[in-house]
Formats: C-alpha cells, sequence, structure tokens
C-alpha cells in the first residue's frame, strides 16, 4: 500500500492498542536509519477499545489528549499510527493476470463474496503476493486487505481533535513487515516462511512473511488477558490480584506454588489455541513451511513461553528484539529489555514513513 509522508528530523509514531496505546519519537539520520528517542505508553481506561475497536471515545478523548500533550510537542510533524484487532480482515484470493482497471473489479467482486462486512462499511486494497508462484496459469494471487471505515476514521478524528494530524494509518502487521525486513534482511532470500506472533492484551496477530512479502494475517480473540482470568477463576481473586500475581511470576518474583502450576498450564493451553492459527494458514497455503518464529507484544514476556510456542510448532522461536538495528537514545539504555516487546510495530511505522 502506497501512502504519503514527508520525512522530518522528527517522527512520531502511535500503536493503538486494547490495554495500551504506545508512543515512539524517532529521530531521522538518513533513509533506513532512525533512532528511537523516547517510547512511552498510555493505560487505556477499561472499556475504551475492545478488540482493537474504539468503543467509548468519550471517555477517552480526555485523558489520551492530556497524555500526548506531554508525550508529542507541538507542532509536530504528521502522525504514523497502526491499528490492529477485528476490524481488519486479510485474505489470499486468486484472479485473473490482467491490466490493473481489470483486476480491480474482479477484486470488487471477490471482496463482496468474501468479507464478512457489509460493502458499504468497509475500505480496502490489494497487493499482489510476488514471491509466490501462481497455481494455475493465467491467475494472480493476491492479499485482500480491508478496514472497517468507522475504526479508521474514529482513530483519525480523535487525533486531529487533539490538534495533530496523521500521516497515515497502517495495519499493525504491516508495520511488523517492514520492521522484520530491516532486522533480518535474509528473509527474501529463503524459501520458507516466518511466523511472528503479535500478543496483546486481548489477541493475538497470527502474523506470516514470506520472503519480504506479507502472505497471512489473522487476529485471534486469546492473548494475555487469558492467563489473568485464569489466575482469577482457579484461585478465586478479583482481576486486579490476578493480573498482579501474573506480572509477578513474569519478572520472576516469590509467588504462591498455586499460581507456578497455573501459570505453566497457562502457557500450555495457550499455545494450543495459537496453533489454531496454523490450521486456518494451511488451509490457504498447504505448500508453504515455517522456518522460524518470533513473538512480540505484552504477552511475549511471559516466562517461557517462547519455548512452549517453539515445541508446539516444532520450530525455533525467540522475541522479536528491534534493537539488533534500531539505534537508541542514551536516556533508553536501562528499558531496552524491557521494551523491546513493545517497539516493533511503531518501529516499523517510522521505516515506512520515511520510505516513500
Amino acid at each position: 500500500m502506497k501512502w504519503l509522508f514527508k520525512a522530518s528530523k522528527k517522527s512520531f509514531a502511535i500503536d493503538v492498542g486494547s490495554n495500551t496505546i504506545k508512543v515512539a519519537e524517532f529521530s531521522i539520520k538518513k533513509k533506513k536509519e532512525i533512532c528511537l528517542e523516547n517510547f512511552t505508553f498510555f493505560d487505556v481506561p477499561e472499556g475504551c477499545i475492545e478488540q482493537g475497536d474504539l468503543i467509548e471515545v468519550d471517555s477517552l478523548r480526555e485523558p489520551l489528549f492530556e497524555f500526548m500533550s506531554h508525550a508529542i510537542e507541538k507542532p509536530a510533524p504528521p502522525l504514523c499510527v497502526a491499528i490492529g484487532g477485528r476490524s481488519l480482515y486479510f485474505k489470499k484470493i486468486e484472479i485473473l493476470n490482467s491490466d490493473k482497471e481489470v483486476m480491480d473489479s474482479l477484486v470488487h467482486e471477490e471482496v463482496a463474496q468474501h468479507l464478512p462486512f457489509n460493502m458499504d462499511e468497509i475500505n480496502y486494497d490489494y497487493v499482489e503476493l510476488k514471491s509466490l508462484n501462481s497455481i494455475k496459469e493465467g491467475k494472480v494471487k493476491i492479499l485482500l486487505i480491508a478496514a472497517k471505515s468507522d475504526a479508521t476514521y474514529n482513530v483519525n478524528h480523535l487525533i486531529e481533535e487533539g490538534g495533530y494530524k496523521c500521516a497515515f494509518i497502517d495495519t499493525a502487521s504491516f508495520a511488523i513487515l517492514d520492521c522484520v525486513q530491516v532486522i533480518e534482511p535474509d528473509i527474501k532470500d529463503i524459501d520458507e516462511s516466518i511466523l511472528v506472533l503479535d500478543i496483546g492484551k486481548s489477541g493475538t496477530n497470527f502474523i506470516v512473511i514470506h520472503r519480504d512479502e506479507l502472505i497471512f494475517s489473522r487476529y485471534m480473540t486469546v492473548g494475555s488477558d487469558f492467563y489473568t482470568v485464569s489466575l482469577m477463576k482457579e484461585m478465586n481473586i478479583e482481576y486486579q490480584e490476578a493480573e498482579s500475581l501474573k506480572i509477578s511470576w513474569c519478572s520472576g518474583s516469590e509467588v504462591p506454588p498455586e499460581v507456578n502450576r497455573i501459570m505453566e498450564e497457562n502457557n500450555r493451553q495457550f499455545s494450543d489455541e495459537i496453533f489454531l492459527g496454523c490450521e486456518y494458514f494451511k488451509n490457504q497455503f498447504p505448500d508453504e513451511v515455517l522456518l522460524r518464529g518470533y513473538l512480540t507484544g505484552g504477552g511475549s514476556k511471559i516466562t517461557n513461553l517462547v519455548n512452549i510456542v517453539g515445541e508446539k510448532f516444532d520450530i525455533p522461536f525467540s522475541v522479536l528484539d528491534p534493537f539488533k538495528t534500531l539505534q537508541s537514545s542514551d536516556f533508553l539504555q536501562d528499558s531496552l529489555e524491557h521494551i523491546k516487546h513493545f517497539v516493533p510495530v511503531t518501529m516499523g511505522l517510522c521505516l515506512k514513513g520515511i520510505s516513500k
């Protein structure tokens, strides 16, 4: 997808999640060379954003504007923004290989047939999957991307109300693609595919990259909150206590033995749930082989999850580390191990902006 963006000495990227909104400030040295200067979180009030959808804009407006007034000094360059969740839809389809006008018409017909939304409720685009050979002569594989119109409108309108402008609104999946392309430049030369699991509070993006293209993305409604809810039920405690126990366990602090058992069981159960995404992927891409995988997002901090997921998928997994290539300010040096789980989307946004 093509976006309009003029690079400046500073760039701000915003990753809109259900639990937190991440704001990153980058300084731009030259094309594809950026430095993370600052990174901060805004805790979204409960119920304002669910599965990526803005539900209670009125409750979000005032605290968000107060936060942004400190995080992003005006005048600011246009903001690069990413959204995700159930308001987005990705699907691989095959159409006749023809000129753009004919292909646009064919895609429109496919959209009306395949999408779970009404045509008057969406914006859509498509990209040709050039790295994949067509199954049948004369046909081409494309990835269809659709977003509910109100999802993009609400985010853009909210940001403009705060006195800022959007350079573009991208999907979190494509932002992660841009990040991975820089961190792992060898992916363009391998025949197998790379899996990225972006684990948020209420859901997980199951993302597959082949060579240097996004070929599959599916939002699964199981995230790190799965662990908190399980602790609540098993131990008969309130949500905040369960969340605190989860955080303590993940940080290595001492917790009751029962918490160890529950969390270890949850790692297995969570991996089983996420593995269902592999079935959806294989249905669309039966010949594709997954070579390795990455975890990112807040859920990637859960102790030993990276190993359990690797066992389930039978491929090596690691945590996606943007700081393999991304420079950072001295101010952030003590925080890199913590924020690396949250930076990839904003890094990808900035890279997309300066490359256009």
